[in-house]
């Protein structure tokens, strides 16, 4: 039994130096000139903006907006 658990933590040992040794990256690419634009639209707002209307168009219109996230 101890022979099992002493060969299990030394594997665990190699498996956890060999992740920490490969997550390391020493080429990383130069992304500072990447121009993002980025719109956040919350559909959660809408959503609950539009609860005391009909609910029929509100899906329709909702469905027409955000298509098959709905």
């Amino acid at each position: 039994m101890m022979y099992n658990v002493k060969h299990k933590q030394i594997y665990l040992f190699f498996l956890l130096a060999f992740v920490f040794i490969s997550c390391k990256q020493s080429n990383r690419p130069d992304i500072s000139n990447i121009k993002v634009d980025i719109k956040i639209e919350r559909f959660d707002k809408e959503l609950f903006a539009s609860k005391d209307k009909n609910t029929s168009l509100t899906n329709a219109a909702l469905s027409s907006k955000y298509g098959f996230f709905l």
